[in-house]
């Protein structure tokens, strides 16, 4: 998306934030002209950033799971999940169980992957997240690669390769058929 803002002779600023650090000073980020914000760790931090605000695309009433099951029923690839309290999944894992657990919210408390019950203990451990957190559940699923696409007003702007083979991933193409799929979902909803 950077190469292609570039081509078409606009400016671009492109910053890489750590979880946890604040937004660095951007000194040449020229009043009045377009912004783009992205990403679970940047977005909170930028909705108290003066400057960085009018560039974000953010509702966290419909930037969560539960939302876009709802918005995009029948094409959500975890559509057998329900949001528990972090609590409640650690009890359905106990019996040795696997699943697919993620924050319901667009964050990244933790990362959501297949879990049994001390492996998503273990995460929980470290970041230290509530048990009344509401999170998914669901069954697993294999992925080979995933991709994500920017979109605005019903309309892809950009996309690219996130991961592949569970791994982040920038190199690979994205298939026609999922830039389809992908708008004929934009439109849904």
């Amino acid at each position: 998306m950077v190469d292609a803002l570039g081509a078409d002779g606009h400016m671009h600023h492109l910053v890489w934030l750590n979880k946890g650090l604040e937004i660095p000073v951007i000194p040449d980020l020229p009043d009045g002209t377009p912004l783009v914000c992205h990403g679970p760790a940047f977005i909170p931090r930028a909705l108290n950033h003066a400057r960085l605000r009018s560039g974000l695309f953010f509702d966290s009433a419909t930037f969560c799971w539960s939302a876009f099951s709802t918005g995009w029923k029948g094409s959500m690839l975890s559509s057998d999940g329900r949001v528990v309290p972090l609590s409640a999944a650690r009890e359905l894992l106990h019996s040795g169980a696997k699943a697919f657990v993620r924050p319901d919210s667009d964050s990244k408390l933790f990362e959501g992957g297949v879990y049994d019950s001390s492996a998503l203990g273990a995460i929980l451990k470290e970041s230290r997240v509530s048990g009344a957190t509401p999170v998914v559940v669901a069954s697993p699923v294999n992925i080979d690669a995933e991709w994500r696409f920017f979109v605005v007003a019903s309309e892809i702007v950009g996309c690219s390769e996130y991961r592949r083979w569970g791994r982040l991933s920038t190199q690979g193409s994205v298939p026609q058929a999922a830039v389809e799929f992908a708008q004929e979902t934009a439109l849904k909803w």
